[in-house]
């Protein structure tokens, strides 16, 4: 996500009367695994994770955190002790 941030605007857009600086704001969830049925709980943990990088002075990119992975995704996700299995480590 970062990557894509940072190309994003890295160059401005010229426009025929002006020259804008383009920034992104993006929020990014990921589990091991998951199922479609399961695709709106990591759409909602993502757009939580867009609300706080948006929040937290924009052009920033977030992960979402466990407590809004756990808080979107149904139990059949979670691990034994009720936090969701992530991709990756997270945090």
């Amino acid at each position: 996500g970062e990557r894509i941030r940072a190309l994003f605007n890295r160059e401005p857009l010229d426009l025929p009367d002006a020259q804008l600086t383009l920034t992104l704001s993006a929020g990014v969830a990921a589990l091991e695994s998951y199922t479609s049925a399961d695709a709106e709980a990591l759409i909602r943990a993502a757009d939580q994770a867009l609300y706080r990088a948006k929040n937290q002075g924009r052009n920033r990119v977030e992960m979402a955190t466990d407590t809004e992975l756990a808080g979107s995704l149904p139990v059949s996700l979670r691990n034994p002790v009720g936090r969701p299995r992530r991709r990756n480590g997270g945090r």
